[in-house]
């Protein structure tokens, strides 16, 4: 130590050992530590048909940890627990799983009429959003989701995959194209829009 002193003067013993056990500490450890910062803890709401769905989806990513599910029916809680393994824990209510700090991100599938307040009460607890289709049952609860989601600096995205899956591509695809800029683009603005609801497996008017 003697020699080390004379090589760097301002080294003491106490920042050598420090030094020594820092060095030893990351060598030992940072391969795990950065591992489960890359990781993203998510926790579910609803565990249905959609749910379920989602469930199995983000069981397949490699950067994923399953680490909670909210369900109000016993059976499909227990099960949906089986389902993830692990560190995953169930709660009958969904506040509860907000309350957890382990959990990233919130995926939604609940019916249509909580989707906006569970949404917005995920982004108040600090977790980023994927909520199902519809966002909203009236336009006001959009603007009351995005000006919360602004103010607690989270990412949301809605399940609509026909808006974030990629463009399909083909002879079809392109006629597809030619159709909507013949109706919207070269005819100037919308004014009336006819779709189709359905309801009870029939097709009605809306």
């Amino acid at each position: 130590m003697s020699s080390l002193r004379r090589t760097l003067p301002g080294l003491s013993r106490r920042h050598f050992l420090q030094g020594a056990l820092a060095a030893s500490f990351t060598a030992a450890s940072y391969r795990r530590v950065l591992g489960a910062n890359d990781r993203v803890g998510v926790g579910f709401i609803g565990y249905g048909l959609i749910g379920k769905r989602h469930v199995l989806d983000f069981q397949a990513e490699s950067d994923v940890d399953l680490r909670g599910v909210a369900e109000v029916h016993r059976g499909r809680m227990d099960e949906a627990v089986g389902q993830m393994k692990g560190s995953c824990r169930g709660y009958r209510d969904f506040r509860s799983l907000l309350d957890d700090k382990g959990i990233d991100a919130v995926v939604v599938s609940t019916p249509d009429h909580w989707h906006a307040l569970q949404g917005m009460m995920a982004c108040a607890a600090g977790k980023d959003l994927y909520v199902e289709k519809p966002l909203t049952l009236f336009v006001r609860e959009g603007r009351w989701m995005l000006d919360v989601a602004a103010k607690h600096h989270r990412v949301v995205q809605v399940g609509t995959q026909q808006e974030r899956a990629p463009l399909p591509q083909g002879e079809g695809a392109d006629r597809r194209r030619s159709d909507w800029q013949d109706h919207f683009g070269s005819h100037g603005g919308l004014s009336k829009h006819h779709a189709g609801l359905w309801q009870s497996g029939r097709c009605g008017s809306a």
